[in-house]
């Protein structure tokens, strides 16, 4: 758990780079660093497919722009209160 996912193009080189970075935010260890909603992924492989049919690659461009300013945040700590 403590090691780092290999990156998919490395493994695979026909695997797009910016698909491998998808990938890699779907992996990371920090709820704050991974999607927060199933909604900005649909729309970061959208944008991936549309290149691609466009324009046979995916150039690079910011992941995770289209989420919302309000996110929800699950904390990476459980906090038990304490009663007596």
């Amino acid at each position: 758990m403590a090691l780092q996912p290999v990156p998919s193009d490395t493994i695979a080189p026909k695997i797009p780079a910016l698909v491998s970075e998808i990938i890699l935010k779907l992996l990371a260890k920090t709820a704050k660093d991974r999607y927060q909603s199933a909604w900005e992924i649909k729309i970061d492989l959208e944008q991936c497919l549309i290149q691609l049919e466009n324009t046979g690659r995916i150039e690079p461009f910011l992941l995770a722009q289209q989420d919302s300013s309000d996110k929800f945040y699950i904390p990476e700590k459980l906090y038990i209160p304490y009663c007596r």
